[in-house]
């Protein structure tokens, strides 16, 4: 089959890429905002692009009505963020994260979800995650 993606719809674009560019692996992203409460959000457009220096893409699109969500959001504002990978045995509570939750509401709690502290950033690991890369402010490299 073909498809012209410039002429068809945000939606039915997304999902045709989502449902045919696999396996792809989902970045579990936390985040604070400036007043230091965090935010969790999976991110389904992720991956590596390199090693040297290592380097993790991850899709933020804003959306055109309302803009930026708060992974986003908080990412430029505060330059820091953590990229926790996602068992099997968590996939229940990253969809809880994946709900559209007012900004200040804390989606680790509302998933029954433990932070850990994170070793160079302010934003938490998800405790459970098997693996986490923080990201820190560029002045930090």
């Amino acid at each position: 089959m073909r498809f012209d993606l410039e002429h068809l719809a945000s939606p039915v674009a997304y999902k045709l890429l989502a449902a045919t560019v696999v396996p792809r692996p989902i970045a579990w992203v936390t985040t604070v905002n400036a007043q230091g409460q965090p935010n969790a959000a999976p991110y389904s457009f992720f991956n590596i692009m390199g090693s040297a220096p290592p380097t993790l893409a991850i899709g933020l699109l804003a959306d055109p009505a309302r803009g930026f969500k708060d992974t986003a959001s908080n990412i430029m504002a505060v330059g820091e963020f953590v990229v926790n990978l996602v068992p099997e045995a968590l996939v229940r509570q990253m969809n809880i994260t994946a709900v559209d939750a007012p900004t200040g509401i804390n989606e680790l709690d509302l998933a029954g979800l433990a932070p850990a502290a994170s070793t160079h950033v302010r934003p938490p690991r998800i405790a459970a995650s098997p693996v986490s890369f923080e990201h820190p402010h560029p002045r930090h490299l």
